[in-house]
Formats: structure tokens, C-alpha cells, sequence
């Protein structure tokens, strides 16, 4: 299922509108509106998850946050190019956000398994915080070269880690889609379940969560409406 059919809310840059398709029928007033997110509707069940599935999953997170830190050498001019492209913000359509990321985002909040969703959210919260350390250290640098009017690096390879997520699409997700006001809730929500031996792990991933999520209130509201 598409990203924009389950994250985007009224206004998102996802929402292309095409002369064929046929104009939705209308609502009638026990139908939610159109920025919310009917849950019920795309939640994947996936039964009793064999552990063989789990530690897969698991393991496959694991490389993802090790590739993410994977230096590369570029150019100067490889370097102005890619500080470029990081800040502009993505085009129309979810072709723009990398497909794992895509994915994460769908197990984070659309699984009914509790082990598979906090792996993907401690996935997505770990490569969020790296992402948004090194593009402010890149971000640094480049205005520190211009404003001085000397490179230490011309005429050099130089080495560069890129953020595993671009500055502008983490834009996007924050200002855009209810992404992480879903995280929040689903975090919340294991705590009155059953499964105590996910408690602990909920607790310290809301607490990830609220520093790294663009306001405060986002995590704030579901304690206090609690």
C-alpha cells in the first residue's frame, strides 16, 4: 500500500490529483474525514509471528543501521552536488522516499506484532537521529567554507558519511504526515496490553521518541488525554 494512503494528512506534497481517476462518492457524516487515518482499515495481521520471522527482521535492521554509517569518498565538487540534493525537498509522489523507509514506516505503525513493531521503530529512530547529526555537521561545514572563501579540501578526495534519510524528506515527515504522532500512540497503546515484557522497551522508546520528534506536545498530548 502506497505511503501517502496512510501517513499523509490534508495539504501533503504526496497528493496528486489525476484527470482519470473518478471523483471519490461523497461521505456521508459517520465517515472519517479525510486527514485521519482509519487504523481498522490497513493494520496487517500477522497472526503468531514465527521467531524464525522475527530474527530475520531483526537482522535485516541491524545491517541497515550498519550500512548507514558507510563513509564515501567524494570530490569537492561531488560534495557541493550532494549538500544540494540533500536540502531540496522531495518531489510530488512517494517515489521520492526510499522504499525501506517506506517499509519501516508501514511495520512501525500497521502490524499487530509488538516485537516487530518496536524493532522498526528503534530502526527508524536511530537512523532519524543519525540523519538529522550528520546533516547538520554537513550543513555546518559547507557554511564555514563559503563565508571563509577557503576549502581545506580542493583538489581533494574527502571523506563523507551521507544521512541514511535527506534533510528534506524528514521535512516532509514531520511537517507533513502524522507520522510521529502515530508512533506516540502506538507506543502508548502497548503500554495497556498484556504483554508486560514489552513495557520497558515502550517506555524508553517514548522517551527516544520525545526528543527527537519535531514539537514536544506530540508525545505530551497522549500522556495528558490519557
Amino acid at each position: 500500500q502506497m505511503l501517502s494512503d496512510l501517513f499523509t494528512v490534508r495539504g501533503s506534497p504526496f497528493k496528486t490529483k489525476s484527470a482519470e481517476l473518478p471523483s471519490p462518492p461523497p461521505r456521508s457524516p459517520g465517515q472519517q474525514k479525510e486527514e485521519d487515518w482509519a487504523v481498522e482499515q490497513v493494520v496487517v495481521d500477522l497472526g503468531s509471528s514465527r521467531e524464525g520471522c522475527r530474527e530475520a527482521f531483526a537482522a535485516a535492521c541491524h545491517l541497515l543501521l550498519d550500512c548507514a554509517t558507510f563513509p564515501v569518498y567524494l570530490s569537492e565538487e561531488e560534495t557541493e552536488r550532494l549538500c544540494e540534493a540533500l536540502f531540496q525537498l522531495p518531489g510530488a509522489g512517494d517515489c521520492s522516499f526510499p522504499s525501506w523507509l517506506r517499509s519501516l514506516m508501514t511495520v512501525s505503525c500497521c502490524v499487530t506484532d509488538c516485537f516487530l513493531q518496536n524493532v522498526a521503530i528503534s530502526t527508524l529512530l536511530e537512523v532519524i537521529n543519525h540523519s538529522q547529526s550528520l546533516a547538520l555537521v554537513i550543513e555546518d561545514k559547507m557554511k564555514r567554507y563559503k563565508s571563509s572563501g577557503h576549502n581545506p579540501f580542493f583538489g581533494k578526495l574527502q571523506m563523507v558519511t551521507v544521512p541514511p534519510i535527506a534533510p528534506g524528506i524528514l521535512k516532509v515527515i514531520a511537517e507533513k504526515t502524522d507520522f510521529y504522532q502515530r508512533v506516540a500512540r502506538v507506543l502508548w497503546n502497548q503500554l495497556n496490553k498484556e504483554t508486560r515484557e514489552h513495557h520497558i522497551t515502550c517506555v524508553e522508546l517514548f522517551y527516544r521518541l520525545h526528543c527527537l520528534a519535531p514539537t514536544a506536545n506530540i508525545c505530551e498530548d497522549i500522556i495528558c488525554h490519557a
